[in-house]
C-alpha cells in the first residue's frame, strides 16, 4: 500500500526526528491533552493507529526491538525488525512474520497487545510489494456498500 510506505517515510524524514526530540522546543505546540505524545509513542513502535478502528497500520519501529505489556492481561507484545540500521535507511518492510508465520497484511488489530503476539518485520531500503495488495489492506466500511447505487 502506497501510502504506508509514505507514512513510515515522512514519520522517518520530517515529523519524529525534527520535530520530536529532547531539545526545549522538542514537543511542538501544545500536548492537547496526550495526543502529541500518543503519536510520537505509536510512530516509534511502530504502529499507526487507524482512528475510529481497531487497527493499527504497521510501520517499522525506530528501534531494533520494542515490547509493550498489557495491563490487562499482562502479556508482552513485541516487534522486532531484521536488517535495522541506526542511520534509518531501512526503512521499507520487505517482508514480515507474525507468531512465526508469514504475514502480508499492512495492518494488525489491538489483540496484537492483549494477546502478547510477536510480529517480525525484514526491512530493507527500497520500497518492496509488501502489503500493496487488497486483501492486505485495512478492513473499510467503503467495502461494504461497493457496488451499490444511490435509493435517492
Amino acid at each position: 500500500m502506497e501510502s504506508v510506505e509514505k507514512l513510515a517515510k515522512l514519520i522517518r524524514t520530517a515529523d519524529i526526528p525534527s520535530r520530536f526530540n529532547a531539545s526545549l522546543a522538542g514537543l511542538p505546540g501544545n500536548d492537547d491533552s496526550g495526543a502529541m505524545a500518543s503519536f510520537t509513542l505509536f510512530s516509534t513502535i511502530g504502529l499507526f493507529p487507524n482512528p475510529g478502528q481497531n487497527v493499527y497500520l504497521i510501520i517499522p519501529p525506530f528501534f531494533e526491538s520494542v515490547s509493550v505489556t498489557s495491563p490487562l492481561t499482562n502479556k508482552t507484545a513485541t516487534i522486532k525488525n531484521v536488517n535495522f540500521d541506526v542511520g534509518y535507511k531501512n526503512i521499507y518492510i520487505q517482508s514480515a512474520k507474525l507468531n512465526g508465520e508469514s504475514y502480508s497484511k499492512n495492518w494488525i488489530g489491538h489483540e496484537f497487545f492483549t494477546e502478547g503476539w510477536t510480529l517480525e518485520l525484514t526491512l530493507g531500503s527500497e520500497e518492496s510489494e509488501w502489503g500493496t495488495k487488497k486483501e492486505d489492506r485495512p478492513p473499510s466500511s467503503s467495502d461494504a456498500v461497493q457496488g451499490m447505487e444511490y435509493l435517492g
